[in-house]
Parts: structure tokens; C-alpha cells; sequence
């Protein structure tokens, strides 16, 4: 899709008006939650995968012992 001037100049104007205004702390602050919320987002789908494992071999035990 070929975007016209007028909307890149657009884009390019809003893009560099809302970076020009940040400071470099806030975008040290910006990456650091990123990388930390990576980070806790990995963990936790890890943790419940394993859960899930655990509890669903509990539940496959349960059935072949009636």
C-alpha cells in the first residue's frame, strides 16, 4: 500500500513532535520496564506450563487408579 505525502508528512511530523519532547531518562525508563516486563511475561508462561503439566498427569493418575 503506497501511502501519500500528506500522510507520511503527517506521520513524520507527530513522530518527531513526541520524541523531541521525551527526555533520554524516559526512554532508559521505557526500555528497562520493556525488558522487565519481558522478562515476568516469560517467567509466568513458563510457571503455568509447568502447572498444567503437573496437575494434568495428577488428573491421568486419578483416572487409572479407579
Amino acid at each position: 500500500m503506497v501511502l501519500g505525502h500528506g500522510r507520511i508528512g503527517y506521520i513524520g511530523g507527530t513522530l518527531s513532535s513526541v520524541l523531541g519532547s521525551l527526555q533520554f531518562d524516559d526512554y532508559a525508563a521505557t526500555c528497562v520496564l520493556a525488558v522487565f516486563g519481558s522478562a515476568v511475561s516469560f517467567v509466568s508462561s513458563v510457571a503455568f506450563k509447568q502447572l498444567r503439566k503437573h496437575f494434568k498427569r495428577k488428573r491421568k493418575r486419578k483416572k487409572n487408579t479407579r
